[in-house]
């Protein structure tokens, strides 16, 4: 079974063992590939269409949908993720995804309706690809049960989860174990908010334009801009989490996990904040549909 993540931002794999990451970008090409020895060039052939995807596309200004019902979006990033776990080779099992909880009822049949079987190229070579099954989980609520799964006494506790992604902020209270859902869910405010300030201050202060997706690698140029506008961003998921009812004073951990977890972690110190080690942060929904 391979557990895949398919962020806005990356697409985070786990096959029980080892993880692996890929920027959410593909680009449509009629290049065939060119043997390289950069292990992040990914070129995928599918229904006749050949598409660069993750950090070669990312380097070509390729397509980043922000569309959540884009299922041909789902679909390059789940074969590509199959393909890279695989180095190319055939495919036959089930496969873990998952959705922000604000996304789980209306798109989780969509995604599972991916299962089937496929016959594409990776990198120049044939394989078949058959999924078996795939199973969609509610991200934090997986997030919570790995938690639980290692620390079982916040089953006595009363925490939150934020999952900080490149485009959504998904969030849950649990009381002793029950997940509240009246003071869960998610909103549209991610890391790509704080980017379009940064790529706003690198146009003004450096005097060119860059992609918004691509403002990650102009932080350290532009720092001041850069910390206001992370700054800004946890003042904004706060204020939607204070309107849920979150009060920290009466909670016993806060943990903030996902790709974005880095950037804003700081600004939860007046919070009961509760730190995981980086890598559990960052692949924290991979490892959570994989465990369960």
């Amino acid at each position: 079974m391979l557990s895949i993540d398919v962020g806005f931002g990356n697409v985070k794999i786990y096959d029980g063992t080892d993880v692996a990451a890929f920027p959410s970008v593909y680009k449509e090409t009629t290049a065939d590939h060119i043997p390289s020895t950069d292990p992040d060039d990914q070129l995928l052939e599918l229904d006749g269409v050949k598409y660069h995807v993750g950090t070669t596309a990312l380097k070509m200004a390729g397509i980043a949908p922000f569309n959540k019902e884009d299922m041909l979006r789902h679909k390059i990033f789940m074969l590509t993720a199959i393909c890279a776990s695989t180095e190319g080779a055939d495919f036959s099992d089930s496969v873990a995804l998952g959705l922000p909880i604000g996304d789980y009822v209306f798109m989780a049949d969509k995604l599972k309706k991916l299962k089937g079987k496929y016959e594409v190229k990776y990198n120049g070579k044939k394989c078949v690809i058959d999924v078996k099954k795939i199973t969609v989980y509610a991200q934090s609520e997986a997030v919570y049960k790995l938690i639980a799964a290692d620390t079982p006494s916040v089953k006595e506790e009363i925490i939150g989860i934020i999952d900080i992604g490149q485009k959504t902020v998904d969030f849950a209270y649990f009381d002793e174990g029950t997940f509240i859902k009246e003071r869960s869910g998610s909103i549209e405010q991610g890391v790509i908010n704080a980017y379009q300030s940064i790529a706003s201050a690198v146009e003004e202060k450096l005097g060119f334009e860059i992609a918004d997706y691509k403002a990650k690698k102009y932080i350290k140029k532009v720092p001041e801009d850069a910390q206001k506008a992370f700054s800004d961003m946890a003042n904004i998921i706060k204020d939607r989490l204070f309107r849920k009812h979150w009060n920290f004073k009466e909670m016993d951990a806060v943990y903030v996990v996902g790709g974005g977890a880095g950037y804003v972690k700081e600004f939860f110190q007046d919070a009961p904040y509760r730190e995981l080690d980086e890598l559990t942060a960052v692949f924290a929904n991979a490892y959570g549909y994989y465990k369960q």
